[in-house]
This record gives C-alpha cells, structure tokens and sequence, in this order.
C-alpha cells in the first residue's frame, strides 16, 4: 500500500493555528481576538477533526519500544562516531 503525502493548505493551517491558539488560552482571557482573517468553515472543519480525534481510542505502544528507540539511537551514534573516525584519519595512502 502506497501512502500519500499529504500537506494543509495555508487557509488550513491558519484555521488549525486558531483553533490550537484559542485552545491554549481559553482560561486567560474572556475574549479571543484574530489577528489573521480565517473562514469561519474552516474553523469549524479543524474542530470537528480534532474532536474526531480525540475520541479516538489510545492505542496502547509496543512494550519493547522504549528499548528499541534506545537501540536505534546507540546504532546512530556508533555509526556516526565510526564515520567521524575515517573523515579524521588520512588514509595510508596520503601519508607517503
């Protein structure tokens, strides 16, 4: 199965940055100002989404993930440390 990269427009992320905004200050002050001009539909689309998403069930991670992320990090870091080692020594060849 081939997934699509998908990507909002400029209209929708400043409907989903006001949506997230208002979110975030909801207790701080009783009136949310605009600064940009964003279609009240598309507002409402963002909060129906997020909605949606958040009665998603959580779905539970792997158990091994945490030590598979640490595994992956130590693969990381040891391959870089072995490529910075061969940038670093010249090669036989350029020392005669």
């Amino acid at each position: 199965m081939k997934r699509q990269k998908r990507s909002l427009s400029p209209e929708d992320q400043k409907a989903v940055d006001v949506v997230l905004d208002h979110a975030a200050h909801a207790g701080s002050s009783p009136m949310t100002r605009m600064t940009t001009a964003v279609s009240p539909k598309r507002v409402a689309a963002v909060t129906k989404l997020l909605h949606l998403l958040d009665a998603m069930p959580a779905i539970d991670p792997p158990q091994n993930l945490a030590a598979r992320t640490m595994a992956r990090i130590d693969r990381e870091q040891a391959e870089r440390a072995t490529h910075a080692s061969q940038i670093s020594m010249p090669s036989s060849a350029h020392l005669h």
